[in-house]
């Protein structure tokens, strides 16, 4: 995902625009520079946080997007800001998930299950004296859309839901405020005006 930023929208602009091309370059630069810093400290709060069921993450997943945003180029036009792991816009637009190297997604249903896959939870199970997982049959015939495993006393455990597909919905925090990112936008062109037109 990319960000463009430029300065003509910022706060002086009649003293913005006087700036000679070095000058823009250089205002651009900081505006990118602060504007993927913003992005990184929300990540890194984000990081910070379980999920919705106080799970704490294995993967991750914030630290990736934290350290996939950078500055990708600046000019006397603007700059550009990118997140670059693929995996963000599913969070930030919302959509369809589907498998791509399995028949089924494995969606957790116990803590230990977060962010692993069936397989390496299987090992860490068998190791711990617990049945492989497996699909336990249905009454009235097949199989249950439920990944399971037996404990040492034969008491059954469900660690993931099998699915074709999931939609998940658009993350309102995956992304942070236009008001906090603008503020600190304002701010570094005020400090970079108040150091240049000295």
């Amino acid at each position: 995902m990319r960000v463009t930023v430029d300065s003509s929208g910022g706060p002086l602009p009649d003293q913005i625009d006087v700036l000679p091309p070095e000058r823009m370059r250089e205002l651009n630069a900081a505006l990118g520079d602060r504007l993927s810093s913003d992005i990184r400290d929300h990540f890194r709060v984000l990081e910070g946080r379980g999920n919705r069921h106080g799970w704490t993450p294995r993967e991750h997943f914030w630290a990736d997007q934290l350290r996939a945003t950078q500055l990708a180029s600046s000019d006397a036009s603007g700059a550009v800001v990118n997140v670059g792991d693929r995996r963000y816009p599913i969070h930030y637009f919302g959509g369809t998930v589907e498998p791509v190297e399995a028949r089924y997604l494995t969606i957790p249903l116990h803590e230990r299950a977060y962010r692993r896959r069936a397989s390496v939870l299987n090992e860490a199970l068998v190791a711990g004296g617990h049945s492989r997982l497996f699909r336990p049959r249905r009454r009235g015939g097949g199989r249950a859309n439920v990944l399971v495993s037996a404990n040492p006393e034969g008491e059954l455990t469900a660690y993931y839901a099998l699915a074709e597909s999931a939609d998940i919905p658009a993350d309102p925090d995956a992304w942070p405020s236009d008001d906090l990112l603008q503020e600190g936008l304002d701010e570094t062109t005020e400090d970079f005006l108040s150091i240049v037109l000295r």
